[in-house]
């Protein structure tokens, strides 16, 4: 059974949920979920920490595992939550699951940028350029990529109504003349 719940909660109020959030996920998750969020000043995507200062300032963000995913966006003076997964969130959330009966789930990958170098635990993109550092653990690729494994809840037309981050992982690079 998958969960889709809601609400728009004032800045304290969304804080509480998020300490509430990880609490629930170091009970109940197989791993510990990732934080991918913006606030004016800084971006992250890391482990999910809980610092009260980069939370509230945030203008939206994602906390996502294989569990499930809690995604928000500042409107005003609230934070608009959604859950979306397979584990049942905290409570507090209004529940929608049954707007999900009718979807079918499909799973896609999104690559995102920089290769894997061989000595260092960084991604780099020449494209760009730039460094970028992703929460991915393994190294079973030496010039790997890393992609970000999505779930799009589609209706009958095959239009999406919702989707999620389910989790990260790498994938193997593309082969080039140099191997």
């Amino acid at each position: 059974m998958s969960f889709l719940q809601v609400k728009d909660f004032d800045i304290d109020s969304f804080f509480d949920l998020i300490r509430q959030y990880h609490v629930h996920a170091t009970q109940h998750f197989e791993t510990l979920p990732i934080l991918l969020a913006f606030s004016p000043a800084r971006a992250l995507f890391e482990i999910l920490n809980t610092d009260e200062s980069f939370f509230k300032n945030t203008d939206q963000g994602r906390i996502f595992s294989p569990e499930g995913e809690l995604k928000w966006r500042r409107i005003k003076d609230k934070m608009r939550v959604v859950f979306l997964g397979d584990v049942a969130p905290p409570e507090g959330l209004e529940d929608r699951s049954s707007e999900l009966s009718d979807l079918r789930k499909v799973v896609s990958e999104l690559i995102l940028w920089g290769e894997r170098t061989d000595t260092k635990k960084e991604w780099i993109e020449q494209q760009v350029p730039h460094r970028f550092q992703y929460p991915v653990f393994t190294t079973r690729y030496s010039r790997g990529r890393a992609a970000i494994i999505i779930e799009t809840w589609n209706n009958v037309f095959g239009f999406p109504q919702f989707s999620r981050y389910h989790s990260l992982k790498e994938i193997p690079g593309e082969t080039n003349a140099q191997g």
